[in-house]
């Protein structure tokens, strides 16, 4: 009866929200859930909890906000979850608790522990995220949930400090960033518990560090490594096996993100341990968290490790070579992980000699799981296994081998050519597997099997193990195509005749059946990346097949002339060839009158990324054309499948009630509007394509048809009644012009520029962010731009001012109740406009850059103004680290546009180089300037005392300082 109850109210709450009667089951369905088994018979009381408790969640997720107006009802279900938890203390979980192996069967603890996330994610609001706002699970669930927490702290039973400490774990992501207090609680507590006196409670509490070191980072890191690494060391060493293998994996998750000179105070005393653990008779578990300890602290030491490197790599190889039980075949692939990031941490001279023995050893590790005789294998097996048969060591070595040779290819180089002999038949093989046809039967018995049905007796198929290896190849070919580009192409010529006959050609013919993949979407994408990288080093190899021509031209050599002259001519002919047949390929899917948008966007970007790989002099004019021709019909069938959706109606039923009716065209609505966001995301993906071929064949794109579509396609879409979506594309269009054929299309800009001028104006965010992107690359042109730039100015003024009242109106709203047809009172254009804002700012500065010498004072004084106050950016990262990499030069270069009279500005502009400093919308390179200049302030008192100029900072602006000064 209760569960009947629940599963009323989540009906009535789904449909309509209503209270009143409703309000009454929702009680008694919380009053069933938080039942302990003293009433009931145990079987059919779980089933009537977990039946309450999913109904519940349901009620939260459908109606979020109406269930906040049900008195009680938050408190009354943390407490239920939380006591779902506590069924820890069933002797059940005993094993679990003491070994860790993970169960099958959904049991209560985890009931309560993925109810907690899924409450926490239903009240945590992007659109709150997005304007900076406080979510609704960080200002009430978190605490009402924490008050719980505390409590069940302070009780002397194990378990209740357990499950606080998991709850903890289950939440802490949701806690914001600015929540700093509430943070450094967290973090203290979670290291007093390190040292409980129950190893339950302390492994929970290590647990909790790990999670709060992956969703907390860096504030968790930069606040607490000194006083939280040694106490993870010192849990090393803990008397239960659990205890420190939980130390082992939070210390990786912490150290990740720690700087390096925190991680150096450690580092003996650490390295020490692990060497120590690594070793046999130590618990299995505890081996493989050291070793993948010691992979991170090589990766945050990196040179620095060298000290450690002598000790490090023989055990590690020991740990390879006599691994070869089946029960530590994970063992074995962590110490093959580990000693690959051990020669990317040290030089490349001093890995050169373990390198070749460490993968002497990965080869021979690869060659005696890969293949097994044909005679062994299976009736039931595919195609596939015929060729290779692979135990369960095998199966679970090889995707840790697959990406250690990527990661031993980075660290040896052009040593690691040898290895291709040995390494690309086996890649070849696997590439080159098809799939088979299935009967029906055969395919939906087989539980390793990825397959299509083709009719109703046969399918199409090939085992998922294999297709994972296959996407394994993929990765690894990309990565030794990228870092090997430069020896392949760069050698003798008898290097580059294997890179372009043994190494190229057999490659691309693997890959090519690969980019119209049946059965994976994924394989299909990073074959098409793979192709991208092929395409890359075969435009190197023509290019240096071109150098060594010409200088054998200067040194009297005719006949090497001649021999790279013919090469590079064959080469050439290839790489035409190869990217001709991709875009062919690439194309035909994206005609696919049943084919996924999101798919289309990824091979659009693909395609994109190949061309840009191909470079310059691969197309002739009509092949230029036709590649545009080709994405401006993809577009054409884009805007049709757009007024498809328009026309959908409304799903009709006629046993359907009104309620229900109701919740079924907003459903409609919901799908209707991601459908139009992702045709969206595909024109912008294919109109990068259109911009690539103006970046490398400018020449033949303006002499061919290509510059008369695009013409036409920004004089439609860019008219004055388009919808703003069409607009925006048609601007994309015309800051490519700008952008890549810069002078060469000044007799394009009468078709646009007055218009994309007046865009500036516009009030939606799309358009007004490509509006103001063509400013700043028309701003890069000066003297074509100057009649523009008043009226540029003008605008962007305007329409910085617009945005900065919109982000007003958004921060004072974003606590207002959400409304019932969209769940949420915010318009999606509106999250937009934090980027929006960011680029007309950049433009504002990139004005001020190219023109404020020439312009009045009082101009220079309005726009520099609305720049600074508009800074430091932080929606659209590019533009953000453009920018500010632009403020610091300014600063270094005391010019005088952007310091004002006598400095005045230099404080405003401290503050916002403070506030970037490791941010993502800095790098390295600007943190380590921003460092230096404070530091210079710091130490000489000019222009004036650090102090004086850094006043006005906030408190939190103080300590970041008092960070960088350290």
């Amino acid at each position: 009866a209760a569960a009947a109850a629940a599963q009323a109210a989540a009906a009535s709450l789904g449909s309509t929200g209503a209270l009143g009667a409703d309000q009454g089951a929702c009680v008694a369905a919380t009053a069933c859930a938080t039942k302990t088994n003293d009433e009931e018979t145990p079987e059919g009381l779980q089933n009537c909890r977990k039946y309450a408790i999913e109904a519940l969640l349901c009620c939260v997720e459908q109606k979020s906000q109406v269930m906040l107006r049900v008195p009680n009802f938050l408190n009354r279900l943390l407490e239920a979850l939380l006591m779902c938890m506590l069924d820890i203390r069933d002797s059940s979980y005993a094993k679990w608790l003491e070994e860790g192996e993970e169960e099958d069967e959904q049991r209560f603890f985890d009931v309560g522990e993925e109810g907690l996330d899924r409450i926490c994610r239903a009240y945590s609001s992007d659109e709150d995220l997005a304007v900076g706002s406080r979510t609704q699970a960080a200002s009430i669930l978190l605490p009402a949930l924490f008050n719980y927490v505390t409590t069940f702290l302070q009780r002397p039973e194990w378990e209740y400090r357990f499950v606080a400490l998991m709850a903890i774990s289950q939440t802490i992501e949701y806690v914001q960033e600015d929540q700093e207090e509430e943070l450094d609680y967290i973090a203290k507590t979670l290291m007093r518990y390190l040292g409980d006196g129950d190893f339950r409670v302390r492994f929970a509490a290590a647990q909790a560090i790990g999670q709060m070191s992956l969703d907390q980072t860096p504030y968790v890191q930069e606040q607490f490594a000194s006083e939280m690494l040694p106490l993870l060391i010192a849990r090393m060493d803990d008397e239960v096996p659990r205890v420190q293998g939980h130390a082992c994996a939070a210390f990786v998750n912490f150290s990740e993100e720690v700087e390096k000179a925190e991680m150096l105070k450690v580092a003996s005393q650490v390295m020490e341990k692990l060497l120590t653990k690594i070793r046999p008779g130590t618990p299995k578990t505890v081996r493989e968290h050291a070793v993948t300890c010691i992979a991170v602290v090589a990766g945050v030491l990196e040179e620095s490790f060298v000290p450690y490197y002598s000790a490090v790599v023989p055990s590690l190889l020991d740990v390879i070579t006599n691994s070869t039980a089946l029960e530590l075949r994970s063992l074995r692939g962590k110490a093959i992980e580990c000693i690959s990031i051990v020669g990317l941490s040290v030089s490349r001279e001093q890995f050169a000699e373990d390198g070749k023995v460490a993968m002497e050893a990965m080869l021979q590790i690869a060659e005696s799981t890969a293949t097994c005789e044909d005679t062994k294998t299976s009736s039931c097996c595919s195609q596939a296994t015929q060729h290779r048969c692979m135990d369960e060591e095998g199966d679970a070595v090889r995707e840790y081998l697959t990406e250690a040779l990527g990661r031993m290819c980075r660290a040896m180089g052009a040593d690691f050519l040898v290895y291709l002999p040995r390494i690309l038949p086996r890649l070849l093989e696997v590439l080159t597997v098809k799939p088979k046809e299935l009967k029906a039967e055969e395919a939906e018995d087989d539980e390793d099997m990825t397959y299509v049905i083709l009719d109703s007796n046969t399918s199409l198929g090939l085992k998922t193990s294999l297709l994972e290896e296959q996407s394994r190849a993929l990765d690894l070919l990309c990565t030794i195509t990228t870092v090997l580009q430069d020896p392949l192409t760069s050698a003798s010529l008898s290097t580059a005749q294997f890179a372009s006959g043994s190494f190229l050609q057999p490659l691309a013919e693997a890959v090519f059946p690969l980019l119209t993949h049946l059965l994976s979407e994924d394989i299909k994408q990073k074959a098409l990346e793979t192709m991208a990288s092929l395409i890359g080093t075969c435009k190197q190899l023509v290019l240096q097949y071109a150098r060594r021509a010409a200088q054998a031209q200067g040194e009297g050599q005719p006949q090497v002339e001649e021999e790279a002259r013919r090469s590079g001519a064959s080469v050439k002919e290839m790489l035409r060839a190869m990217t001709l047949r991709t875009c062919g390929e690439v194309f035909k899917s994206l005609q696919d009158e049943d084919g996924d948008v999101d798919s289309m966007v990824a091979e659009a970007a693909g395609l994109n990324d190949c061309l840009s790989k191909a470079g310059g002099e691969v197309f002739t004019d009509e092949e230029v054309a036709q590649q545009a021709l080709n994405v401006f019909s993809a577009l054409e069938k884009s805007f049709e499948r757009r007024i498809d959706i328009s026309a959908r109606k409304n799903r009709q039923d006629e046993e359907v009630d009104e309620d229900d009716m109701l919740r079924l065209e907003e459903e409609d609505q919901q799908a209707r509007s991601e459908s139009f966001q992702f045709e969206q995301t595909l024109r912008s993906s294919l109109l990068e394509i259109v911009g690539t071929l103006m970046a490398t064949h400018p020449k033949e794109f303006l002499r061919s048809k290509a510059s008369e579509a695009a013409a036409a396609f920004v004089q439609q879409f860019l008219r004055e009644d388009a919808p703003d979506e069409d607009k925006s594309v048609a601007l994309y269009v015309c800051d490519d012009i700008l952008q890549h054929l810069k002078e060469d299309g000044l007799s394009l800009w009468p078709l646009f520029m007055p218009r994309l001028i007046q865009c500036l104006l516009s009030s939606d965010a799309r358009v007004l962010q490509a509006a103001a992107y063509g400013v700043q690359q028309g701003a890069l042109l000066q003297q074509a731009f100057q009649p523009f730039v008043q009226e540029a100015a003008k605008n962007l003024l305007t329409a910085v001012n617009r945005s900065q009242k919109t982000k007003n109106k958004m921060e004072q709203a974003s606590g207002r109740k959400r409304s019932r047809s969209s769940g949420s009172w915010l318009h999606a254009n509106d999250l937009g406009a934090g980027a929006a804002t960011d680029n007309t700012a950049a433009a504002l500065g990139d004005l001020l850059r190219c023109y404020g010498g020439s312009m009045h004072e009082e101009e220079q004084r309005v726009l520099l103004s609305a720049w600074l106050g508009n800074l430091p950016l932080k929606q659209d990262e590019t533009e953000g680290l453009r920018m500010h990499k632009f403020l610091m030069e300014a600063v270094l270069q005391n010019n005088a546009v952007v310091l004002g009279p006598n400095a005045s500005n230099l404080p405003r502009l401290l503050q916002i180089l403070c506030a970037v400093y490791r941010t993502d919308f800095s790098d390295s390179d600007l943190n380590e300037e921003i460092k230096k200049l404070f530091a210079q302030i710091n130490a000489s008192g000019q222009p004036a005392p650090l102090a004086a100029l850094c006043q006005n900072f906030t408190a939190k602006e103080q300590k970041k300082l008092q960070k960088i000064l350290k």
